[in-house]
């Protein structure tokens, strides 16, 4: 499942990335494209802006109605169909989308900090933006937040 995520909704775009969907999102990019994007790209549009409902009238649409990321999160896995699964959290890119990839630890020396390098043993990179990625405490505080949305 493909996504594109209006800029009313970047926190969200955000927490379905961490939780693995496929999601582009854009902060600053008129109507009309937005829509010719999501077109090109088959991509279900999310959306809680009416003028883009109307304007994308046929098309694979979840509108959002709910104010707060955890109502938005389940409103978005209730009429979207998906359904979450830990094993595809913390696969993409936050940044730029693309999947991570698993890099051997010798290879970040002198990229991340000297503790996190000293105190972590997993990495993974985004090898379009180059971003590095590995489980600090933020993974745990994540996966608390998320862990009410899984089906396993």
């Amino acid at each position: 499942m493909q996504f594109i995520v209006d800029r009313n909704l970047g926190k969200l775009a955000k927490w379905l990335k961490i939780m693995g969907l496929d999601v582009t999102f854009f902060n600053s990019l008129d109507d009309v494209k937005f829509i010719e994007i999501a077109k090109s790209e088959k991509r279900t549009i999310v959306t809680k802006n009416h003028k883009i409902r109307e304007m994308a009238k046929g098309l694979p649409l979840v509108f959002i109605h709910n104010e707060g990321l955890d109502s938005q999160l389940e409103e978005f896995i209730s009429v979207s169909g998906w359904r979450p699964k830990h094993t595809d959290c913390f696969s993409r890119c936050i940044v730029c989308n693309n999947k991570l990839q698993p890099i051997n630890k010798k290879d970040i020396e002198g990229i991340v900090p000297d503790y996190v390098f000293y105190n972590y043993e997993e990495f993974f990179i985004c090898q379009n933006c180059k971003k590095i990625y590995w489980p600090g405490t933020h993974h745990n505080k994540m996966l608390e937040k998320l862990n009410k949305f899984f089906i396993e």
